[in-house]
C-alpha cells in the first residue's frame, strides 16, 4: 500500500446544502450474475472483503491529511473504475472535501439517511435502494447532476455511490463510487456490493 501526504489541493466548495434527488430507476437482476470465477479482496484495516471479477485489477494507497488518514481501493477494467475510501474521524485536510471522505452513514427516527462526512458533518442524503449484505445494509444513492465535492458529497454526474457503515473505529465507514454510465453496469456494481462481508 503505497504512503501518500495530503497537502495542499486546489478543489473549491459550494456552499449549498446536499439534497440529493430521488431518481426513477429500473430495477436490475443480480440474482442471475455467477460469481463462481471471481476473486476475494481482502482488508485488514478496514476489516472488510469482498469479491469481484478475476479478470479486474486492483491496487490500494493510504494518504495522511493534516490529521488522520484516508484509505482508497480502486478496482479496474480497463478504463472503468470502482473507488472505495474511508476517512479515520480525526481526518482534516487543507482542501474541500470528496464523495470518499466517508465515515459511512447514519439515520434518524424519521428514516432519514446522513451522509457521515469530515469533522463529523452529517449531510442529508436521499436513497434509489438498500441492498442487505454480510456487512449490514448498503445505502445506494443516484447519479443525478450534483457536485461531488464538499459540502456536496454526492458521487457526481453519471457515478453511482453507495455507502456502507463498518464494525472498526478506526474506519466507521466506507463510501464506493462506480465512474460512468458506460463502463461497468449496475448489475455487476450491485453484485459486488452484495458480496461485501466482515473479513473472515
Amino acid at each position: 500500500m503505497r504512503h501518500q501526504p495530503i497537502v495542499n489541493d486546489s478543489i473549491q466548495s459550494a456552499n449549498k446544502p446536499l439534497i440529493i434527488p430521488t431518481a426513477t430507476t429500473t430495477e436490475v437482476s443480480i440474482s442471475t450474475i455467477d460469481t463462481s470465477g471471481w476473486k476475494t479482496y481482502r482488508n485488514e484495516e478496514l476489516g472488510i472483503e469482498l469479491q469481484y471479477p478475476r479478470e479486474w485489477q486492483v491496487s490500494e494507497e493510504k494518504l495522511y491529511g493534516l490529521r488522520g488518514e484516508k484509505i482508497i481501493v480502486l478496482f479496474k477494467n480497463d478504463n472503468r473504475f470502482i473507488e472505495i475510501g474511508a476517512i479515520s474521524p480525526d481526518f482534516q485536510v487543507d482542501r474541500g472535501g470528496h464523495f470518499t471522505d466517508s465515515q459511512g452513514y447514519s439515520t434518524d427516527s424519521q428514516g432519514n439517511y446522513f451522509f457521515n462526512f469530515v469533522d463529523d458533518k452529517k449531510v442529508l442524503v436521499k436513497t434509489i435502494k438498500t441492498i442487505d449484505t454480510p456487512l449490514g445494509k448498503v445505502v445506494i444513492l443516484d447519479n443525478q447532476q450534483f457536485d461531488y465535492l464538499a459540502p456536496n458529497p454526492g458521487p457526481g454526474l453519471n457515478n453511482t455511490g453507495a455507502f456502507v457503515n463498518l464494525t472498526n473505529s478506526k474506519f466507521p465507514g466506507v463510501a464506493i463510487r462506480k465512474f460512468g454510465n458506460f463502463g461497468i453496469s449496475d448489475e455487476i456494481f450491485f453484485k459486488l456490493l452484495q458480496t461485501l462481508g466482515p473479513l473472515k
